[in-house]
């Protein structure tokens, strides 16, 4: 049984991109690392070959590089639908759990995410109704459902304070109250602020 991978990301245009690392990147430069993390966790998501890859897009799947992962991979894209972030990931897991029993939801920022932690989150799926990976800034980075959520996909993703501290928090009390069977993991980083640059590979940083 697969668990098609939905990766939501959005496009590296300067100034679009990555907006709070401007001030230390520049607009180019922050455009540049959103590039680099959208082709990382797309190839590493299609390495690990849990299921199917779907690229959600924001604004639009226009941009030439998800037309050149779309092609050098088979992949589909579609564009992000939604007011926010909630009513799109919402949306993302409508299509994919009206479709398959189960399905895997990432963003871009977690150079950490690679094929083996995806082929993890799959295995943990198999005995539990959802799998979450917290941020180490108080969000998620990765979001993993199974069927028996459709119906319950408002309370997971509307009303909550995206890009808060409090995100994973309210999710926990979510998943909880809904009573089914959940998994956490270990918590990950994402690169959103200067600080976090640090916690980039050694390799990105020297522009191999």
């Amino acid at each position: 049984m697969n668990s098609p991978l939905l990766i939501f990301a959005k496009a590296p245009i300067p100034g679009y991109a990555k907006t709070r690392l401007i001030p230390a990147l520049g607009e180019q430069g922050a455009a540049a690392l959103q590039q680099r993390m959208t082709s990382h966790v797309t190839k590493e998501a299609l390495r690990s070959g849990v299921g199917p890859v779907t690229l959600y897009c924001a604004p639009d799947p226009g941009h030439p590089l998800f037309q050149q992962l779309q092609q050098e991979h088979d992949l589909e894209i579609q564009r992000q639908q939604g007011a926010d972030i909630g009513e799109r990931m919402m949306h993302g897991f409508e299509q994919a759990l009206g479709n398959s029993e189960m399905a895997i939801l990432v963003g871009t920022d977690c150079p950490q995410l690679d094929s083996e932690l995806f082929q993890a989150v799959h295995g943990a799926l198999q005995n539990s109704e959802a799998v979450v990976i917290p941020a180490l800034d108080g969000g998620y980075v990765l979001i993993a459902l199974r069927q028996a959520f459709l119906d319950h996909l408002p309370i997971l993703f509307m009303g909550v304070e995206w890009g808060s501290d409090r995100v994973m928090e309210v999710t926990r009390t979510a998943l909880d109250g809904l009573g089914l069977e959940w998994v956490e993991l270990s918590p990950l980083a994402d690169i959103d602020i200067e600080e976090d640059l640090a916690l980039l590979p050694a390799q990105w940083m020297a522009g191999s």
